[in-house]
């Protein structure tokens, strides 16, 4: 599920660049595993693959520590490095190298959701070429 700041879930696919958009993963898990991948695969209007994000990118240090029984993490999209458009968020969750739990093949763990320009972006932001746009700020030196 897609939800906002507060954890409240979306009520609609319309987000602004500006705001924060997180999606929650809940589930019973039966067996621990170290093996356990959980996350999405960002795709554009295009069909192309933006991003991939997964709860085992970060060092093992700071991976979720899932425990027997109902679990529930989120993550946060970063919607502010995206271009406007619809964008596909398709559902990863495997075990590593073993067995796939979902996956982008199946069309019913997809979410979908549409960025906006917010107030503060810039005009020309979202004609920059390539797949994100971000704003990085240049200073004077």
């Amino acid at each position: 599920m897609l939800v906002d700041s507060s954890g409240k879930e979306k009520q609609d696919t319309i987000v602004s660049k500006d705001e924060v958009l997180r999606i929650v993963f809940e589930g019973e898990i039966a067996t621990i595993s170290s093996a356990l991948k959980i996350g999405y695969e960002l795709i554009d209007e295009e069909e192309n693959l933006v991003f991939t994000s997964l709860c085992t990118d970060p060092s093992p240090s700071d991976w979720v520590e899932f425990k027997l029984g109902s679990n529930k993490i989120a993550s946060t999209i970063p919607v502010h490095l995206l271009k406007p458009g619809n964008y596909t968020i398709s559902i990863h969750v495997s075990l590593h190298h073993q067995k796939w739990i979902c996956h982008s093949g199946q069309q019913e763990v997809r979410l979908g959701f549409c960025v906006i320009n917010g107030p503060e972006t810039s005009p020309y932001l979202d004609q920059s070429s390539g797949a994100v746009a971000i704003a990085n700020p240049f200073y004077q030196i």
